[in-house]
C-alpha cells in the first residue's frame, strides 16, 4: 500500500524539496545543513498536511511509542532507493569496464 503512495504522492520529489533548503551560511565548511528523518517528517507535515493525513502515520521521534512512524518510513524508503541506485551504478560501471 505505502509503496504505491510513495509513487502516487510523489514523496521522493517532496522530500528533495525539503532537503534542498538553503544554508544560512553557504561558505560554511560543512556545506548544507543535515536533516534527520525526524526533521524531514516534521517539515513534511508542515508543508504537505493533506499528504501527511493521507499517509496516516505519526511523525515519530523519541517517546512516540510507535514503531511505525513517518520518520521511519521515510528513512526506510530513502535507504532502499540509495541501495537501488548504488546497485545500478555498480552494474553500469561493471558493464562499462567489460566493454
Amino acid at each position: 500500500m505505502f509503496q504505491s503512495l510513495w509513487v502516487e504522492l510523489q514523496l521522493e520529489d517532496k522530500i528533495f524539496q525539503i532537503l534542498s533548503v538553503e544554508s544560512h551560511n553557504p561558505d560554511h565548511q560543512f556545506g548544507r545543513p543535515f536533516l534527520t528523518p525526524y526533521q524531514i517528517a516534521i517539515a513534511f507535515k508542515a508543508l504537505f498536511p493533506e499528504d501527511f493525513a493521507r499517509i496516516g502515520k505519526p511523525v515519530g521521534g523519541k517517546g512516540a511509542g510507535q514503531q511505525d512512524s513517518l520518520a521511519q518510513y521515510f528513512a526506510h524508503e530513502l535507504s532502499r532507493g540509495i541501495n537501488r541506485q548504488c546497485f545500478f551504478e555498480a552494474v553500469s560501471l561493471a558493464q562499462h569496464k567489460a566493454s
